[in-house]
């Protein structure tokens, strides 16, 4: 009878790990691993440190709101019956819009992350953004 017990225990102790691994695999597949803060990647400290992280924000949010509209026309592109080829091509124009603008203020936000470095930050700066250009698998 214990014996019993103690295998129905450990089966829903195998059960429930299953579970909750399960899970977190789903939960990490959703979400992207993003880059370490600029400051610990160029091990920036203090004023310089505090310069960078504001630099890093101001990028994304502006890269975070011109995704959210290359979304919204990516949506309406979606919806458009297929012989709507004018308006097809306008959400393509406005997509490839949107992510020039993304590449233009990437490219303005590491001149500026450059400005602040010293050389050696330099260097390691090159080095994240060749890591950066690589796709990931």
């Amino acid at each position: 009878m214990k014996t019993s017990r103690f295998y129905r225990w450990i089966i829903g102790c195998l059960l429930a790990s299953n579970l909750f691994l399960v899970f977190r695999m789903l939960h990490h597949e959703k979400h992207h691993p993003h880059p370490p803060r600029l400051s610990r990647l160029l091990h920036a400290h203090g004023a310089q440190a505090k310069k960078l992280d504001a630099e890093m924000h101001w990028h994304h949010s502006r890269v975070f709101q011109l995704r959210k509209q290359q979304l919204k026309a990516r949506k309406q592109l979606i919806a458009l019956p297929a012989n709507a080829t004018k308006q097809q091509g306008q959400c393509f124009a406005t997509i490839a819009a949107k992510q020039r603008q993304i590449d233009s203020i990437t490219l303005v936000h590491f001149e500026r992350v450059s400005a602040l470095c010293t050389p050696k930050q330099r260097q390691q700066l090159t080095h994240f953004q060749l890591q950066l250009l690589h796709p990931r698998p």
